[in-house]
C-alpha cells in the first residue's frame, strides 16, 4: 500500500505539470498575437515571384499617392487615431507606428525609442536631401 505522502508528492507534481503546460501556452499565445513568435504552419499563404506587383488603375499617379499618403503626410484622419501614430511627418516621407488590437493584446510596430530616434533623423535627413536635390534641379534648369 502507498503511503499518503507519495500520493500527495504526486498530486502536486501532476498539477505543477498542468500549470507550467498551461502558462507555457498562454505565453506562447501572447507571443504570437505580439508578432514575437512567427509560427509559420505554411497554411493559407501564396508564394509569389520576387519583384514588384503590378497593378493598372485608372487614375492618375498623383491622385492615387495622394489617396494612400494623406493619412501619413496631412492630417490623421479620425478613424485611424487609434491605430496610426504619426511621429515624424515630411513632405513625403513618414515615421509611423501602427497599432493593432486582438483582443485584450495590443502591439505597436515601431515602439522602440532608440528605433525611433534613428528613424527620426533618418527622415530629417531625407528631407535635407530631397530639399537640396530639389534646388539643384531648379539651378540646372
Amino acid at each position: 500500500m502507498r503511503s499518503r505522502s507519495h500520493c500527495r508528492s504526486t498530486y502536486d507534481a501532476v498539477v505543477r505539470g498542468i500549470l507550467g503546460f498551461v502558462a507555457v501556452g498562454a505565453g506562447g499565445y501572447a507571443l504570437l498575437v505580439r508578432g514575437a513568435l512567427t509560427l509559420d504552419l505554411d497554411v493559407g499563404r501564396r508564394v509569389r515571384p520576387l519583384g514588384p506587383i503590378e497593378r493598372t488603375i485608372a487614375a492618375l499617379p498623383e491622385t492615387v499617392f495622394d489617396v494612400i499618403a494623406s493619412p501619413y503626410l496631412d492630417r490623421t484622419p479620425r478613424a485611424m487615431q487609434e491605430r496610426l501614430n504619426v511621429w515624424e511627418r515630411g513632405s513625403d516621407m513618414a515615421l509611423v507606428a501602427h497599432v493593432t488590437t486582438r483582443g485584450r493584446l495590443t502591439t505597436t510596430h515601431g515602439r522602440d525609442r532608440a528605433l525611433r530616434a534613428s528613424a527620426s533623423r533618418l527622415v530629417q535627413a531625407a528631407a535635407r536631401t530631397s530639399a537640396a536635390e530639389a534646388e539643384r534641379r531648379a539651378a540646372r534648369r
